[in-house]
C-alpha cells in the first residue's frame, strides 16, 4: 500500500515557511536590533548586546532544525516529522507567553496558529507514517 505523504508536504511547507520568517528576523536583529526591540515595546539599551546574541543564535538555530526537518522528512526518516512537530510545539509554547507578557495578540495568531498547523500535521503525519511503515516490515 502506498504512503500518503499530504500531512509530511503539510508540514514540510510549514517548517520552511518558519525558515523564512525566522532568517528575516535574524537578519533583523543583526541589522537593526533597536527596531526589533520596538516591535514589542522595549527601549533598547547599550548593554543589550548579549540580548542580540542570544536571539540571533536562537533564530539561526530554528532556521538549521527546521530546514534538517524538512530534508529527513524527504528521505523519510520519522526524525524528521518528530523534530519538526517539537518545533511546532515549542513556537506555540513561545507565541503563548509573548502574547502573556506583551499582550501580543498578533503574534498569537500568527506564530500560535501556524505553529498549532506544525503540530497537527506533525502527528497526522507520524501516525500516517507508522501505520504505512509498520506494515511494511
Amino acid at each position: 500500500m502506498k504512503e500518503k505523504r499530504t500531512w509530511k508536504v503539510g508540514l514540510s511547507l510549514l517548517l520552511l515557511f518558519q525558515v523564512l520568517v525566522a532568517f528575516s528576523l535574524a537578519l533583523f536583529a543583526l541589522f537593526d536590533f533597536p527596531a526589533l526591540l520596538e516591535q514589542f515595546g522595549v527601549k533598547h539599551q547599550p548593554d543589550m548586546g548579549i540580548l542580540r546574541m542570544i536571539m540571533t543564535y536562537n533564530l539561526a538555530l530554528s532556521v538549521s532544525l527546521c530546514a534538517w526537518s524538512v530534508v529527513w522528512i524527504r528521505r523519510d526518516h520519522l526524525a524528521g516529522i518528530q523534530a519538526g512537530t517539537t518545533v511546532g510545539l515549542l513556537i506555540f509554547i513561545t507565541s503563548t507567553v509573548v502574547f502573556i507578557q506583551f499582550n501580543r495578540i498578533d503574534i498569537l495568531l500568527f506564530d500560535g496558529v501556524r505553529a498549532l498547523l506544525m503540530v497537527v500535521s506533525g502527528a497526522l503525519a507520524y501516525r500516517e507514517h507508522q501505520r504505512h511503515h509498520s506494515t511494511v516490515s
